[in-house]
């Protein structure tokens, strides 16, 4: 049919023309329908694939051939805490990405982030010189490449309504700073190396209150940061990453004060399944300093893991989420006594995804958890998109 097509329109364009240029302008015009088709194809695959592990929307820059791009994604949940008048529906996050293609070689790409529909953050601006697929170089405020959701945070990447807590509390996703990154791939390996600016132990007791998010990041600490990922089969990655780094920041009372985060996860989705495992522990030394600092508990060590297992059944996924994380497995208290706490906290969340389009998905989940003996379960609904 496309044959037949192509020889009438070449007739009715050429009237008089000679047999020989019919058969040229047709040749001309079936090299044309197909490379229609060929980018049809790939602006659908630049909207749905990773660049080194960043989101799908956040990777459109670097895939889509265009000169100015523009994507993002949002989400709103409800969350009802079961026997705790507490319940809340809130626009959580409304996310634009701009990115900018200078050439083929450099590129520009950014996040802009309104959290509870009041809050505007920056939460990365980076120019990568892309000089092959070896080595390629990003500077300015971008995401640090340690852990799963920490990067992939889109919600259409994970199936829970929330983000999971290891991935909050272990390392405090998201968590983005201003420095240099070194990547590119060998194979089947992709690599990351990043410096940046350090942690501030003088901004709180734990990781997530030690960023500095790259507003005027004290910068006499210098932290470092490699990420490794494997990928031996489509679907399936293997990645290992860590960060370690020096928080005093010229403080003298916590003068020697570091932090070393390091962490592993599995990811599969592929044949209908989506799996997801990760471990995660954060190591704080001179606890002591800062617990006296603070006048408060501060944990030296901390570790966590989930695991989540989905399977779709057409546009419907059913899942299963298991979790236990210790915020506060080792540590000192205010008078820099060394203390052991029970903090352990374990989830069992059972829930659903339903996607009406690739691109946006429903959610609904039931969470058992329990935190120190007490229970704190909850019931939430979401919906998020991506574009």
């Amino acid at each position: 049919m496309q044959k037949l097509l192509s020889v009438t329109l070449a007739t009715v364009l050429t009237g008089s023309l000679y047999a020989s240029d019919i058969s040229e302008l047709e040749s001309k015009i079936d090299a044309l329908i197909e490379e229609v088709e060929t980018l049809k194809v790939s602006k659908t695959d630049s909207r749905l694939s990773s660049y080194y592990g960043l989101g799908d929307a956040a990777s459109r820059v670097y895939k889509s051939g265009e000169k100015l791009s523009i994507g993002g994604y949002g989400h709103t949940d409800y969350l009802n805490n079961q026997g705790v008048e507490s319940d809340t529906v809130d626009n959580y996050r409304a996310i634009i990405y701009l990115g900018y293609s200078f050439s083929d070689r450099i590129k520009f790409q950014s996040e802009i982030e309104f959290e509870h529909s009041n809050q505007l953050a920056v939460e990365f601006a980076a120019l990568d010189f892309m000089i092959n697929d070896r080595l390629n170089v990003r500077t300015g405020n971008f995401i640090i490449p340690v852990g799963h959701i920490n990067l992939r945070h889109e919600p259409t990447l994970f199936l829970n309504v929330s983000r999971p807590d290891t991935e909050k509390h272990i390392i405090p996703a998201t968590w983005h700073e201003n420095g240099l990154m070194l990547y590119g791939q060998y194979g089947n390996f992709e690599y990351q190396f990043a410096t940046t600016a350090s942690m501030d132990a003088s901004n709180g007791t734990t990781v997530r209150d030690m960023r500095e998010s790259a507003s005027k990041s004290a910068a006499n600490d210098f932290g470092y940061s490699a990420r490794l990922t494997y990928k031996p089969l489509m679907g399936l990655e293997l990645t290992a990453s860590l960060f370690t780094g020096q928080t005093d920041q010229g403080t003298q009372a916590l003068e020697g004060a570091s932090v070393t985060i390091s962490e592993a996860h599995i990811l599969y989705n592929a044949n209908n399944v989506r799996f997801t495992a990760l471990y995660a522990q954060t190591l704080s030394s001179s606890a002591d300093k800062i617990a006296l600092f603070h006048g408060t508990n501060a944990a030296s060590k901390s570790n966590g893991y989930y695991m989540t297992l989905g399977y779709a059944i057409g546009q419907w996924t059913p899942f299963v989420h298991l979790e236990r994380y210790d915020r506060f497995a080792a540590g000192y208290d205010a008078t820099g006594t060394q203390l052991i706490t029970d903090e352990v906290t374990e989830v069992v969340s059972v829930g659903l995804n339903f996607r009406p389009h690739e691109q946006i998905v429903i959610k609904a989940d039931y969470m058992d958890q329990e935190t120190a003996g007490v229970d704190e379960d909850r019931f939430s609904m979401g919906i998020g998109y991506i574009f």
